[in-house]
């Protein structure tokens, strides 16, 4: 059969160019004309007729300790390792050290991020969680880490009906909206969201597209993007939505932010959307002396928070990364570490809050650029907690479920003190959530860990091999289960990735997931 020639903008535009060299850098506008639909039809992310789960990517960048002091690992065997003492515990931990239930994962009772978790879900949203953690290297304190999955999210054929991907960081940070790299190469670049107000600037549901002069401005502005140099096209990313149709189509600021205003644009505003009325808020960013690590102001880093999960459940952004800065705390005190692991888990806690509240499938990747080393440590002994008592008055200490008050956590007693980097102790760690119920899950731990006397712990090859020492088969995992939630998971070679660590003939060995 011959191949079809394009002829026209209107098949230029249609066969999906525009997207190719345009939104590289010209996210918003580019995106937008490939869009032709009305934005608040649901229509994105989805395959077949049916919504694909949402997928947020939870970026803790400086190295933080995932392993043992929050998750448990154990070794090739399933057993319980004969010393835990360089993940921030006591040197022994026991069975009954391990809450197994309250989210499916095994966490270790006295986990910050636990703590964190369940005070921003009630009981209901809990029970319909599971997931399982990721025994993988990373390098410390580092951007090269390929790990970002968001990308590849995107890849997998999760686009939004505004943007493809959206994120706290910008394109030059790595490429995902996150701290790390992507392996996935995906032609897009996220979209920079820092507060409502940057969020709704990517809206153009109003006479841009109705009035009878669409086809002629459509037809300028594919000619100019056509045209445009890459370093013009650079320049023009910079620029917010209306300022980029006013340089496109010829026109005035003033004039293309009022074609940018119509009236059947949707609210991207959580605040004013009823559903979450009831769902937790993410605590405010100084919590109990720990607070944000960043150029923006404490208001717009949890509004940002807050937009990029609203965005990515309501299908307008297809995935999205959230990054929280802070999590290189090997200071010698377990008070730093404790409270930056809480506000790690305050705001998993309210992206699942949110999914319940929005009823919508979804996953999420929490990991980080390496891990920290606690053996040689001194233990903490309950210290932490006293102070972090100290801090109670404050109201988003209260836990979204009052029941949770009562078994929120033990006192970290025994904790032992961060004292450096530590990339064999790193991991990560998926939690997916569904509406109709905690998801089915084949195994809790990929790959894993090994354990001596001296108090080393290491990662240690299993039959997941491929991901103990290789971030991008760990990134390619979390997509491969993402793709086998919905039976799509040999699309892992044929549509996002050319050249995967993991081999086809390996792949079932990776999939804990399946297709309900």
């Amino acid at each position: 059969m011959p191949i079809k020639k394009i002829l026209t903008r209107r098949d230029f535009l249609g066969s999906s160019a525009v997207h190719s060299f345009g939104s590289i850098f010209l996210p918003s506008l580019a995106t937008l004309l490939r869009n032709e639909r009305a934005l608040a039809t649901g229509e994105a992310c989805s395959i077949e007729g049916q919504q694909m789960p949402a997928f947020i990517a939870i970026d803790l960048q400086g190295g933080a300790s995932i392993a043992g002091n929050n998750v448990m690992v154990y070794d090739k065997g399933g057993e319980l390792l004969t010393n835990y003492s360089g993940l921030g515990l006591a040197s022994s931990v026991a069975e009954g050290d391990i809450d197994s239930t309250t989210f499916g994962l095994p966490m270790h009772k006295s986990s910050p991020m636990l703590r964190g978790m369940k005070a921003t879900t009630t009981a209901e949203v809990r029970a319909k969680v599971n997931g399982f953690v990721i025994c993988a290297q990373s390098a410390d304190d580092t951007r090269n880490n390929q790990m970002a999955t968001a990308p590849g999210i995107f890849k997998a054929g999760c686009n939004g009906s505004i943007v493809p991907l959206v994120g706290m960081r910008s394109a030059s940070a790595g490429g995902s909206g996150g701290n790390s790299m992507t392996p996935f190469g995906a032609d897009v670049a996220p979209t920079l969201i820092e507060n409502l107000s940057a969020a709704e600037q990517l809206i153009s549901a109003g006479n841009l597209w109705e009035e009878a002069p669409r086809a002629q401005r459509l037809e300028k502005v594919l000619k100019a993007i056509e045209n445009l140099s890459s370093t013009r096209l650079k320049a023009l990313g910079k620029l917010n939505l209306p300022q980029q149709a006013a340089a496109m189509v010829g026109c005035s600021y003033a004039e293309a932010n009022e074609m940018m205003s119509g009236s059947n644009k949707p609210n991207l505003n959580p605040d004013a959307d009823d559903a979450l009325n009831q769902a937790p808020e993410a605590p405010p960013a100084n919590y109990c002396g720990w607070n944000w690590h960043g150029s923006h102001g404490k208001d717009d880093k949890e509004k940002a928070i807050r937009q990029i999960g609203y965005m990515v459940l309501k299908g307008f952004a297809g995935s999205g990364t959230i990054t929280l800065s802070g999590y290189d705390y090997h200071d010698s005190s377990v008070q730093t570490g404790l409270n930056a692991d809480i506000q790690a888990g305050r705001v998993i806690g309210e992206m699942l809050s949110m999914a319940h509240a929005l009823q919508r499938k979804l996953m999420l990747h929490i990991y980080t650029d390496g891990g920290v080393d606690s053996a040689q440590g001194d233990p903490d002994n309950g210290e932490a907690d006293k102070k972090l008592a100290s801090c109670g008055t404050h109201p988003h200490q209260q836990t979204a479920d009052p029941a949770a008050t009562q078994d929120a956590a033990p006192p970290a007693v025994n904790r032992k003190a961060w004292t450096g980097d530590s990339e064999a102790r790193a991991a990560a760690f998926v939690l997916v959530y569904d509406p109709a119920g905690r998801p089915d899950l084949s195994a809790k731990q990929m790959g894993a860990y090994k354990s001596a006397d001296s108090g080393t712990v290491d990662l240690q090859p299993s039959k997941h091999a491929a991901i103990s020492n290789n971030a991008v088969a760990h990134a390619s995992a979390v997509v491969a289960n993402y793709l086998a939630w919905q039976g799509r998971e040999a699309e892992l070679f044929t549509k996002v990735m050319n050249n995967s660590p993991i081999r086809e003939t390996e792949l079932s060995e990776y999939l804990f997931l399946q297709k309900p």
